[in-house]
């Protein structure tokens, strides 16, 4: 890969071979070779290894520059992606970007990638391999779509819950139709349409090698619910079929309302303090003013 280095000409010809220096001690960088003249470098390395963006990083530390150019993609499914470095780590090995920042709660990606680079739509490309459509404004619906889907999830958690308890004797007796297998099977069915999401970009990011919290817990959730299905099939007694999904359930309904406190409720609560606590420093701020 071939990309400018501003500052070079600025400084002697041996600011080049420091540059080839720091370049090449870089883990998976197999050469490099910098141009005084021309001010460019030429760097063949492995990108299973060494990113662009340490390249980009290693440069400016050494008092130079790499010039790039910013992009910002917005995309609604950013509130079910598993989580920001995920997201980060994807695009920062596709081929020209030189640094990422993702706000989860904005629904926005910022790219920094090499100008000869920006039109042939890398980053868009990339995040739609990892199931994230770019758009290039977030709708305002998607926030209320996000809370139908906890709710649904929640009824769905709470339909578990008396299903095992009901089960179990701890709760009233359930009507005849309270079959382990029914319940189970129409609520895996909807758990896995109302959750969908979830499910979908977990995969994804499994496939992409990223294995977060989020990640894991999709995975033993799928696992606990084809399982619980299993057994209701295999097995009389409807403890197991209940003690399998509810775990499931637990795991997606708990995924979808931790997303919603760190991404909604903690920002707002937060928010909120701050302008209390500049109300109440007000009147004391006006009297050292007036004094």
């Amino acid at each position: 890969m071939a990309f400018a280095i501003q500052g070079l000409r600025g400084a002697c010809p041996k600011g080049a071979a420091d540059v080839e220096h720091v370049l090449a001690r870089l883990d998976g960088v197999v050469a490099a070779r910098v141009n005084y003249a021309t001010e460019r470098a030429t760097v063949v390395y492995d990108p299973t290894r060494v990113t662009l963006s340490k390249l980009v990083n290693a440069i400016r530390h050494g008092s130079y520059d790499t010039p790039v150019e910013r992009l910002t993609l917005h995309s609604d499914d950013l509130w079910y992606a598993t989580s920001a470095p995920a997201v980060e780590h994807v695009l920062e090995r596709a081929e020209g970007v030189a640094h990422v920042l993702t706000d989860l709660a904005a629904r926005r990606v910022t790219v920094e990638i090499l100008p000869e680079y920006r039109a042939r739509g890398i980053p868009a490309r990339t995040l739609a391999r990892f199931g994230l459509r770019a758009i290039e404004t977030g709708r305002s619906g998607a926030q209320n779509v996000f809370w139908l889907r906890s709710a649904i999830l929640l009824m769905i958690e709470l339909l578990a819950v008396w299903s095992a308890g009901a089960h179990a004797g701890l709760l009233p007796a359930a009507r005849a139709d309270h079959s382990p297998l029914v319940l189970v099977a129409l609520s895996f069915v909807t758990l896995f349409v109302a959750a969908l999401p979830f499910y979908r970009f977990a995969y994804a990011a499994a496939r992409h090698g990223e294995f977060d919290a989020t990640v894991i817990a999709a995975l033993l959730a799928s696992v606990l619910a084809l399982g619980s299905l299993t057994i209701g099939l295999l097995s009389p007694h409807a403890w197991m079929t209940d003690i399998g999904f509810l775990i499931a359930a637990t795991f997606t309904s708990g995924w979808f309302s931790a997303r919603a406190l760190t991404l909604w409720v903690f920002p707002r609560w937060r928010g909120m303090r701050r302008k209390v606590n500049l109300v109440s420093a007000a009147p004391a701020q006006l009297g050292i003013v007036k004094e």
